[in-house]
């Protein structure tokens, strides 16, 4: 019995493309989110992020203010996605920005008041991360804002 490349049409070389193309599409799909923790973890786009104060804003929601520093300034803000951990599970926060959309320069600046659709007493379980769409990169870097 023949095999099915000598019986086709398609030779081992024909094979051999179609798989480079078939990585080619695939694995960037998985590689990008990944090159973009890497890069926000060992070169930064924003660090030292520290809340210096908080209110309540009702019963479900929070207004915070701190600083930050921009280490990266060719790198433009896309999200902040802030999130609330417990039982096993991550469940998205809102996050709204009451000053509207600041362009920011390198280095130290200061932030708010943002609000956050959870209490305060549920700050210390939540966590936020930034992303930021760095030039000549065709992923997202994350950064790690909070806690």
């Amino acid at each position: 019995m023949k095999s099915f490349l000598t019986r086709s049409r398609w030779s081992r070389v024909d094979f051999f493309w179609l798989g480079v193309v078939l990585v080619a599409l695939i694995v960037p799909r998985f590689m990008f989110p990944l090159i973009g923790k890497a890069e926000g973890l060992f070169a930064p786009a924003a660090s030292n992020f520290t809340v210096t104060r908080v209110e309540a804003d009702g019963p479900a929601s929070t207004l915070i203010w701190g600083h930050l520093t921009r280490t990266r300034a060719d790198c433009e803000f896309r999200a902040v996605a802030w999130s609330l951990d417990g039982n096993g599970t991550s469940v998205p926060v809102i996050v709204e920005h009451l000053r509207g959309s600041i362009a920011r320069p390198a280095g130290i600046s200061e932030f708010g008041p943002w609000r956050l659709s959870i209490p305060p007493a549920q700050m210390a379980t939540s966590h936020a991360v930034v992303f930021h769409q760095c030039p000549w990169r065709p992923w997202l870097t994350e950064t790690h804002l909070y806690p």
